[in-house]
């Protein structure tokens, strides 16, 4: 999904603020951690803060200003009104439907009846399409463990509930004490977990029974050496850099056990020369000393990388030494520049 422009940002903000002073809240002046005090490990936080980029995105896009609130660091401190569960089905949708599929909000399902619809994109009005990102039920559980988390910090952990029409059409009139269903209790705002109500709990169901129902987890497995030694040989057989450069990306992957994230952000900075090792008599670089920070890691750990006479075909410092010579000059920065002309690195493999 396309990011918003600077002009769409101030936009989106601009909606956040009427939203609230339609409620008649304000936000707090004072930052505060998404999850309040809850304390979560480190690689839950950045998993959840993954998670609630690419849904924020999606609020902004379908126009949701009043779910956005409860994402704000400084979502108001008295009362924070819930996200809408019509548009966490939503984005269920929009991650899990086959690619291309236009997304709706129907009535069966539908906690706000005035939704019932066609979802368009708030800036452009054209017709919002699923991606079919997800084939992974257990994409969807983490989203809704995430959402969960949030609104519990929030105080939101009860019963989910929609705004009542009636309470406020009352609440604005000077009529204080509700409609004759929310007796002495008007129910002026949105409120509690929207992973409590049944639509979205059937809509999970639906997720792994028909949607995805043929998942199935497999492990990852090492490629053996015979099978590198056939990804060099396609690869180089290409007789071009950039091949050249994928070769020496999966090697480095490989040896070195990291994500792709890991080694694809891997900058020439991160070269320790303080620990290359160098035989005096014939000068051959023996071992690399480089810094890694890995996926659950607090700080960088240093490595190194050892030359392998036995099978040269395999020596991760021969290539690494031949890439870093082969690489365009113009390229600053990254191990694996995107391409020539700029210092981008690969974002996977």
């Amino acid at each position: 999904m396309k990011g918003l422009t600077p002009a769409e940002e101030d936009a989106v903000a601009s909606k956040v603020q009427d939203v609230m002073s339609r409620m008649d809240l304000s936000l707090s002046a004072t930052k505060v951690g998404l999850m309040g005090s809850r304390v979560l490990a480190a690689n839950s936080s950045r998993q959840y803060g993954s998670v609630f980029r690419g849904l924020i995105l999606f609020l902004k896009r379908i126009g949701d200003f009043a779910s956005l609130v409860v994402f704000s660091e400084n979502a108001p401190l008295e009362f924070c009104p819930s996200m809408s569960a019509d548009s966490l089905m939503a984005y269920i949708d929009f991650k899990v439907l086959p690619s291309g599929t236009p997304l709706s909000i129907f009535a069966d399902a539908a906690s706000d009846a005035s939704r019932v619809g066609p979802i368009r994109d708030y800036f452009t009005g054209t017709a919002i399409v699923s991606s079919g990102a997800w084939n992974d039920p257990g994409a969807c559980n983490q989203l809704l463990s995430a959402v969960s988390n949030l609104h519990v910090a929030k105080n939101q952990g009860g019963p989910y509930q929609e705004p009542c029409h009636n309470c406020i059409t009352l609440y604005d009139s000077g009529v204080l004490s509700g409609c004759r269903f929310h007796a002495s209790r008007p129910q002026l705002w949105r409120c509690g977990s929207p992973r409590e109500l049944a639509a979205v709990k059937n809509r999970y169901q639906r997720l792994t029974k028909f949607d995805l129902p043929d998942y199935q987890a497999q492990g990852n497995s090492a490629l053996l050496p015979h099978e590198l030694v056939d990804v060099r040989t396609a690869l180089l057989s290409r007789n071009s850099i950039s091949a050249f450069q994928e070769w020496v990306m999966v090697l480095f992957h490989v040896q070195l056990f990291l994500r792709a994230k890991e080694g694809c952000e891997f900058q020439l900075a991160d070269f320790v020369p303080g620990l290359t090792t160098i035989n005096r008599d014939s000068g051959e670089v023996l071992a690399l000393g480089i810094k890694i920070k890995g996926k659950s890691d607090e700080s960088f750990k240093l490595m190194m990388i050892w030359r392998n006479d036995q099978v040269p075909e395999l020596c991760l410092v021969r290539h690494l030494l031949a890439w870093i010579h082969l690489r365009p000059s113009s390229t600053r920065d990254y191990l694996f520049p995107k391409s020539i002309s700029t210092a981008d690195y690969y974002l996977y493999l």
